[in-house]
C-alpha cells in the first residue's frame, strides 16, 4: 500500500506541475507590458521684463500748460522736460505704457513719492504728491481716473497697462512769483506675484 500510496502522491505531484506550469504559459500570453517614453522635455528658465514702452511720450495739456515731452531711458525712468503751469486748470497728462514682456507676473510692493526740493507737500503719500500749488498722480485708465497703482496691483506676463502721469495746477489763485519744483517723482517697485 505504501507503494501504490507513493506512486498517487508522485501522480498528484505531477499533475499540479503540469498546472502551475499551464497557468504561467496561459498568464503570460495574457499579460501586456505598456510602456510611456517623452522626447525632449525643456525647463525654460522664467524671465523678468516689467518696463515702460517706447522712448518717449508727448505731453497732452489743458489751458494753457506747456508741456514737455517725457523722455523714457533704459526702459525704466520716465523724465519730463521742463513743463509750465500758469493758472488753475492748467495741466499736462503723460499715458505710459507699463509692459511685463516676461513669464513672470509682477506686482507693485511699494508706490513711493519723492518731494521736490524747496516746496512744502501738503500730501506726500503713495501715488499723490500736492505741493505747493501743483498736484501729481499716477493714475490708471485715464488722466481723471480716481483708479490708482497700489501696493498688490498686479502685471501678468506679456500684458501692458496704461498708466496717466499728470501735472496739475490745483490752487485757486495764480503765484505772484515762478516757483520752479526739481527732484520730484514716483518710485513704483514690482516683485514677483
Amino acid at each position: 500500500m505504501r507503494a501504490k500510496n507513493r506512486e498517487m502522491m508522485l501522480l498528484i505531484i505531477a499533475i499540479l506541475v503540469v498546472f502551475v506550469i499551464g497557468l504561467s504559459v496561459v498568464y503570460a500570453s495574457l499579460s501586456q507590458n505598456l510602456t510611456v517614453k517623452f522626447g525632449n522635455v525643456i525647463q525654460e528658465s522664467a524671465k523678468w521684463g516689467v518696463k515702460f514702452q517706447g522712448t518717449s511720450v508727448t505731453g497732452s495739456k489743458t489751458g494753457s500748460a506747456t508741456c514737455g515731452t517725457a523722455t523714457i531711458s533704459n526702459s525704466t525712468t520716465v523724465t519730463v522736460a521742463k513743463t509750465t503751469l500758469t493758472k488753475p486748470g492748467d495741466k499736462c497728462s503723460y499715458a505710459l505704457t507699463l509692459e511685463n514682456s516676461g513669464t513672470i507676473a509682477a506686482k507693485i510692493s511699494e508706490v513711493t513719492p519723492t518731494r521736490p526740493s524747496g516746496i512744502t507737500c501738503a500730501t506726500a503719500s503713495g501715488p499723490t504728491l500736492v505741493c505747493g500749488l501743483a498736484t501729481y498722480k499716477l493714475r490708471y485708465d485715464s488722466a481723471t481716473s480716481s483708479t490708482q497703482p497700489a501696493v498688490g496691483n498686479t502685471l501678468n506676463g506679456g500684458a501692458t497697462k496704461t498708466l496717466y502721469l499728470t501735472i496739475e495746477f490745483s490752487g485757486s489763485t495764480t503765484s505772484s512769483s515762478d516757483v520752479t519744483h526739481s527732484g520730484f517723482g514716483f518710485t513704483i517697485k514690482y516683485e514677483q506675484y
